[in-house]
């Protein structure tokens, strides 16, 4: 039980460091909507998949 914690926190970890590093040195904007990294155009603040989903009628 103890190693399955251990290795879930350290790939948290390297998670949180890869977004960390996208946004800050790649320009990435992490979406609200699904939590992932995306190349924001227009200071969006949600990605294109997720805008097409809200939207789609």
């Amino acid at each position: 039980m103890g190693q399955a914690k251990k290795e879930l926190e350290e790939k948290e970890y390297k998670r949180r460091k890869q977004l960390e590093y996208l946004t800050k040195y790649k320009g990435y904007t992490i979406c609200v909507e699904c939590n992932e990294p995306f190349l924001a155009t227009h200071d969006s603040i949600i990605c294109d998949g997720c805008w097409k989903e809200k939207t789609k009628d």
